[in-house]
Parts: C-alpha cells; sequence; structure tokens
C-alpha cells in the first residue's frame, strides 16, 4: 500500500512540475532568456521540463518518505488520547496559518497582482496556487507538534507531582505489604486510591474470630496507616457510591466510573477486570515478571527448611520466594547446599523448581 501510494505521489508531482514549466513558457517563448538568463533561455525546452520533472520528483519523494516515517512513529504510540491532542492540535495549527498567513496573503496578491509585469505575474499566480497549501500543511505540523510537546510536558509535570495515573487497590494488596515499598521507589507513580468497601473489607477480617483471618485484617490496616503516613500526598481515600454485589464488582465498577487502574494479586479479580476491558495491573504478574531467569541444568544454592511430599524430598526457598524441591536430601534439612535444577513447573501460583543435590549421592 505504501508504494502505490508514493508512486502515485510521485506520478503527481512530476506532472505538475511539467506543467509547471509549460505554463511559464507557453505563452511567451522568451520567458526563460528574459527571466533566467540567456544561457538557460538557449537550453532546450525539453531539457528545462525534465529538470522540473526530475525536481518536483526528487521533493515529493523525500517529503512523502518524510511523512510515512512521522506516520510510522504515531501509529507505534497511537492512543485515543493520542489522537485527540493530534486531532486538535491541527486545527487548531489550521486556524492559526488562515487567520495569520492565508487570509492577508490573498489581500496582498489580489491588491498587488495588477502592478506586477507580465511574466512575474504568471510566476506569482502559480505561487498563489500553492502557498496556501504549504501553509495549511505546515500550520497544521506545527499545531500537532506544539501540542504533543505541551501535552507530554503536562504528564511530565503530573508524573512528578503524583497526580498523573490512578491506581485502584483491592484488600489483597495491603495485606500484601509490598505496594509501600513500590510507592516509595516509584515503581507505582501516581495515585493510590482505596475505596471504603476495602476499608470496611478489612475491618471485617481484623475483627473475626479466626486468628489467621484477624491477623491479616490487621496487617493491612496497619499497612494503609503506614501508606497514609508516608505518602499522604500520594493516598486517596473514596468514599464514592458504586452499584455491585460484592466487593470485587464494586472496585471493578468504580475503575471504570473513576478511569482507574485496578492494581491487585487476585488472580479471579485480575480475570474479571480484563474481561470487562477495565486496565489491571497484576502483583503477581509484575513479580514473576522480575525473578531471575533459572534454566534446567544451572546451579543454585538454598538453605532446606522443611520436608518434602515424598520421603527423600527436602524444600527451600530462593530469595524470591521460589519454592525448590531438592531429591534426596531429606538429611540435609536446615544446611545450606548446592542443587542442579532439573525441572520448573509455572502454576497459578508461581513457580516449583525441582533439583537434586550436586557431587552428592542419593541418599538410600
Amino acid at each position: 500500500m505504501k508504494k502505490i501510494l508514493l508512486g502515485f505521489f510521485n506520478l503527481f508531482f512530476t506532472v505538475l512540475g511539467l506543467s509547471t514549466a509549460n505554463f511559464l513558457v507557453k505563452d511567451d517563448p522568451k520567458f526563460w532568456s528574459e527571466h533566467l538568463g540567456e544561457w538557460v533561455g538557449n537550453t532546450p525546452y525539453h531539457v528545462m521540463y525534465f529538470l522540473f520533472g526530475a525536481t518536483s520528483y526528487l521533493l515529493s519523494n523525500a517529503l512523502l518518505r518524510w511523512l510515512l516515517e512521522w506516520y510510522d512513529r504515531w501509529i507505534e504510540n497511537m492512543t485515543m488520547q493520542r489522537i485527540w491532542n493530534d486531532f486538535s492540535g491541527g486545527v487548531l495549527g489550521l486556524v492559526a496559518g488562515n487567520l495569520f498567513f492565508t487570509v492577508p496573503y490573498y489581500f496582498f496578491y489580489k491588491s498587488n497582482l495588477e502592478a506586477l509585469e507580465e511574466g512575474a505575474r504568471e510566476i506569482f499566480l502559480i505561487i498563489k496556487i500553492f502557498s496556501p497549501l504549504a501553509i495549511n500543511l505546515i500550520s497544521f505540523f506545527i499545531g500537532v507538534t506544539l501540542l504533543g510537546r505541551l501535552t507530554a510536558q503536562k504528564d511530565l509535570q503530573n508524573s512528578a507531582s503524583g497526580t498523573g495515573r490512578r491506581f485502584l487497590v483491592d484488600s489483597n494488596i495491603l495485606i500484601d505489604g509490598r505496594i509501600n515499598e513500590m510507592v516509595k521507589t516509584g515503581i507505582l507513580d501516581g495515585v493510590i486510591v482505596v475505596h471504603e468497601t476495602v476499608i470496611k473489607e478489612l475491618q471485617t477480617l481484623a475483627d473475626s474470630s479466626d486468628h489467621g483471618k484477624r491477623l491479616r485484617g490487621r496487617k493491612g490496616l496497619n499497612l494503609l496507616e503506614k501508606l497514609q503516613l508516608e505518602n499522604q500526598r500520594k493516598l486517596e481515600i473514596s468514599s464514592q457510591q458504586v452499584a455491585g454485589e460484592n466487593v470485587d464488582d464494586r472496585l471493578v465498577n468504580f475503575a471504570k466510573e473513576d478511569k482507574s487502574t485496578l492494581f491487585t494479586n487476585d488472580y479471579n479479580l485480575v480475570k474479571i477486570a480484563r474481561l470487562q476491558l477495565v486496565p489491571c495491573l497484576s502483583l503477581n504478574e509484575i513479580s514473576g515478571a522480575l525473578r531471575p531467569v533459572i534454566i534446567p541444568g544451572e546451579d543454585v544454592v538454598v538453605e532446606l527448611v522443611k520436608r518434602g511430599k515424598e520421603n527423600h524430598q527436602a524444600v527451600g526457598y530462593l530469595e524470591d520466594g521460589t519454592m525448590i524441591v531438592v531429591e534426596h536430601a531429606r538429611k540435609y534439612l536446615g544446611r545450606l547446599l548446592e542443587a542442579t535444577v532439573t525441572n520448573i513447573i509455572q502454576t497459578q501460583a508461581g513457580r516449583i523448581i525441582f533439583a537434586k543435590l550436586k557431587n552428592e549421592k542419593k541418599e538410600e
């Protein structure tokens, strides 16, 4: 498609260049020598046509290639907001260009055309035809560029002040606890939004008779308090009423209305949000992406901390929390050993690595 467009564009401007040359000489055979000098005037007309056509071809080819490159870059970064910004900038550029250049330009040529010599008048007529097009194109691209830079600068300022992207968190993220460090390090550079539904859910857990649930609820509330104290400008608690049968439904609906990104480590909530086209970040996916790449045959150092399912197995954990099961290592519980990775299994909860002891005989 690009080749067809390039060929058509080049053909059009080549014909335009030839037509311009023909227009300049058809009524006055002495035009070239009178206005461009005797050497040019003695040049055969077909040579001049060739020069005009070749010049138009080269200029149009360079211009269109630049436009296509600009279009490719624009498509790569295309969003609805970007489209709207570029359209608005282009329209403003066209309005400004026509107001300050095109309209005065027409009045100028209309008032001065009669006072020009015959040959110069023809040149000015050609300029009059193509100059408005050039002015509008230049004005359009200036408008798109200026508004794009202003928008980018505003986004940068919003990001620096923490007023840019909004992250709606659920109770699981607060109980997990890693969000505070993510905010402090700038990984989550925006406003952290906590809906009152989440706070009520944490309060219910904290008041539970179940010891495990009570600890989880208190941990989430303590983390929320810590977030508020350390990142007051970046934390927002919302009491906006939203419809929904349960907490997850209300969070998804609120994220739609608030235009915020849902941030959770709940696998099912991630699926529900993405099915409804709600922007969503999964902490589990982020954590998985940041884990070091381990392949079978690689050696790892691990501390064996508990027994495995099989009688001969022992279990340890890598620094990122990945569980590693070492075969024939039950008798080495509590020791730090080197093992060789034999297999890696990926589950919804994460990776499980299987390994064997390095330079050790199997337990009989």
